[in-house]
């Protein structure tokens, strides 16, 4: 997001050679992440933590900025300005 805010989206936007390479390297991140995914072996995961209670799931809805940003986003589209 700070790349988009001095500029290198607008370089993104204009130059076709440019979003060409973006998406080849984002294909290529995402094949490797596949492979490592497809390699692991099984017993070699980790122990799942505890589920949160109620409590700290709430707080962490209430400490999670993607969750304001959604809400603030929606509150724009419904209320008057």
């Amino acid at each position: 997001m700070l790349a988009a805010v001095v500029g290198a989206g607008t370089a993104a936007v204009r130059g076709p050679e440019l979003q060409l390479t973006m998406r080849l390297v984002c294909a290529g991140y995402l094949l490797w992440l596949g492979w490592r995914m497809l390699r692991a072996r099984a017993g070699a995961a980790a122990a799942r933590p505890a589920p949160l209670r109620w409590q700290q799931a709430a707080v962490l809805q209430l400490a999670n900025p993607k969750s304001w940003m959604t809400a603030m986003a929606s509150a724009g589209l419904f209320l008057p300005a």
